[in-house]
């Protein structure tokens, strides 16, 4: 062959080769194709180069086989499980074993709180795991257990499990018998808490100790909420708080109502005794106190002071609620005496109850005072002496004066006021109303701020 007809045919072969080149490249941009396919059919092509241009071969996409990269290498090829008790893969973190089955992990929890001694008697329980890669190592437990009577204890309890419980003995819910100790962090006085009028302090302790010993993630079962203990009429209350009322009624209304008797000087150093007095029923509707007080040696003062609420508080908020007086509604009833002549002249003083209709001897439970006034000229024409006479009852005060004829003895003035030489010239009383509460005397440390 001439050099000629050789670069003919170098050339013809070329454009053929670059023609099949070109149409493999156009066919797989349009439709994958198989790889080896393509690879024979341009060794076929390469090794016949007096062939005419031939289409590419386009591979089948319909095909029910699968191309090799498309095969799934992950296939799971281990023997299967129960459904019931599913098998953690390993290197599972506690984290992601939390995650994918939470409701198995906390009834665990559960079934291993209730092996806690105390726990019948829990009024609250938070818990939360310890664990480290692939076991849990114990259960922290906090929760607040009632006691004797109101006391009540917040109690952290630590469930250890000896060499740990992996994830597949928590699955399949295996029995243990966990090691449990436990100490007491809060303890607290629940009817306490509640006189106080501020249930979220206590709550908030508790939260606060949970947190510091179980972490900020903590899982909460029941919270403690700050219970009640509120009577439901006044004689329940005086009855069941009767301390706490005399502290709320020295806090808020003593010094406004003892003003009211004493308005220069007062003192509450100075008070000798006292009652409260709190009436209503589902309410408290007013409030007395009765007192006497050392102005002096010589001089004593009884007092008597009243005060209608103009809203009535209720029962369950009377720890909750401050009580405002508004003093120009206050009544007071007040007497002067001296206490060093009272028991020695009783019977004169009994003499003038008996005048008045009264029962000559003092009635159980009450007190019977005197006083002396002066003597001269009277209406009723002749010298007389003034007395009056004073009776604290249960329910009521009453005040008597008497005007009787001038006599030297105790004995000629009752025979003088059985003789009828006498005259009333006046009389008081005052009502007391509601279930006495036990005044406890303010301590000298506070009575300075009640002055």
């Amino acid at each position: 062959m001439s050099n000629h007809n050789k670069v003919k045919a170098i050339l013809l072969s070329t454009v053929i080769a670059i023609s099949l080149l070109i149409s493999a490249c156009l066919a797989g941009c349009s439709t994958p194709k198989d790889t080896s396919a393509t690879n024979t059919q341009t060794q076929e092509t390469q090794t016949d180069s007096s062939n005419t241009e031939k289409p590419p071969v386009e591979s089948d996409t319909n095909t029910d086989k699968p191309a090799d990269s498309e095969v799934d290498t992950n296939t799971d090829t281990s023997t299967p499980v129960t459904p019931d008790v599913p098998v953690e893969p390993e290197n599972t973190t506690f984290e992601e074993f939390m995650s994918e089955h939470i409701t198995i992990a906390n009834q665990f929890a559960l079934d291993q709180i209730e092996q806690i001694s105390y726990s019948d008697k829990s009024l609250s329980t938070s818990y939360s795991f310890v664990a480290n890669e692939n076991n849990l190592e114990k259960i922290i437990v906090a929760q607040v257990v009632a006691g004797e009577g109101e006391t009540r204890e917040l109690k952290i309890a630590q469930i250890s499990f000896a060499g740990g419980a992996d994830f597949d003995d928590i699955l399949s819910q295996e029995d243990f018998v966990p090691v449990i100790t436990n100490e007491t962090v809060l303890a607290f006085d629940a009817k306490e808490e509640f006189l106080k009028g501020d249930s979220s302090t206590i709550e908030d302790q508790i939260a606060d100790k949970i947190a510091e010993n179980l972490g900020e993630d903590a899982i909460e079962i029941e919270k403690y909420k700050a219970e009640t203990f509120a009577p439901t009429t006044v004689k329940e209350l005086v009855d069941e708080c009767g301390i706490e009322i005399n502290q709320k009624l020295n806090d808020e209304c003593l010094k406004t109502m003892m003003k009211q008797c004493i308005p220069i000087g007062y003192n509450a150093e100075n008070i000798v005794d006292g009652k409260w007095f709190v009436d209503g029923d589902k309410k408290i509707t007013s409030i007395s106190y009765v007192s006497n007080y050392k102005q002096s040696d010589t001089s004593y003062w009884l007092c008597a002071i009243n005060y209608v609420l103009e809203e009535p508080i209720d029962i369950d908020k009377v720890f909750s609620t401050s009580i405002f007086m508004d003093s120009s509604k206050l009544t007071a009833y007040s007497f002067n005496y001296v206490p060093t002549i009272q028991g020695t002249r009783d019977e004169i003083m009994n003499a003038i109850f008996k005048a008045n209709g009264m029962s000559e001897t003092c009635p159980e439970g009450a007190i019977r005072l005197i006083k002396v006034g002066s003597s001269g000229p009277d209406e009723l024409g002749y010298q007389c002496t003034g007395f009056t006479v004073v009776e604290i009852g249960n329910d009521k005060i009453s005040e008597i004066s008497i005007a009787v004829k001038l006599s030297s003895t105790d004995a000629q003035y009752i025979t003088n006021i059985q003789n009828g030489y006498y005259r009333f010239y006046g009389e008081k009383s005052a009502d007391i109303a509601g279930e006495e509460v036990e005044y406890v005397a303010i301590a000298v440390e506070d009575a300075n701020g009640l002055q």
